[in-house]
């Protein structure tokens, strides 16, 4: 399964960005689980890296549509499911209704923590930040004079 992940991180250039996000997932993944940077988007000035790819997202939509990421936020299907059960009665559930339930709440879990529960701030949030394995963007920090966001192909 493929999924965009998306690593905000500060630093000089484009090709730096890229570096850094690379340089802390080098360990993350075996030959099953592996990723490929996609390009990266930098909001000061603007530009996108030229190896830019726009399989996921256009520039486009990027640069003129700033929810473009909201849809990070909405429920997967196991989620989805999760909800389901509670709605039916709880007290009922065995097995995989459990680990469902237990996914729905670790979504709003996720969603708590955000400015707005509602919108993805690309600029101030993070969302599953570390579940690489999952749509979200962790903050990797570092240090630079502009921030990036790095768009990153996870599959799992």
């Amino acid at each position: 399964m493929h999924n965009l992940h998306i690593g905000r991180v500060n630093a000089d250039t484009h090709e730096e960005a890229s570096e850094i996000v690379e340089e802390r997932l080098s360990t993350w993944g075996d030959d099953d689980n592996w990723f490929s940077i996609c390009g990266s988007f930098c909001k000061e000035d603007l530009t996108f890296s030229d190896e830019f790819d726009e399989d996921w997202l256009e520039k486009e939509e990027i640069l003129n549509n700033p929810h473009c990421f909201d849809d990070m936020l909405d429920s997967d299907d196991l989620a989805s499911e999760g909800k389901e059960v509670i709605e039916k009665g709880i007290e009922n559930a065995t097995g995989d209704d459990l680990l469902w339930v237990s996914k729905y709440y670790r979504n709003l879990w996720h969603l708590s923590k955000l400015t707005n529960p509602n919108q993805l701030d690309v600029w101030k949030d993070e969302f599953k930040g570390g579940c690489f394995d999952e749509y979200g963007l962790t903050d990797f920090g570092s240090e630079g004079e502009n921030t990036y966001l790095v768009l990153i192909d996870m599959h799992s």
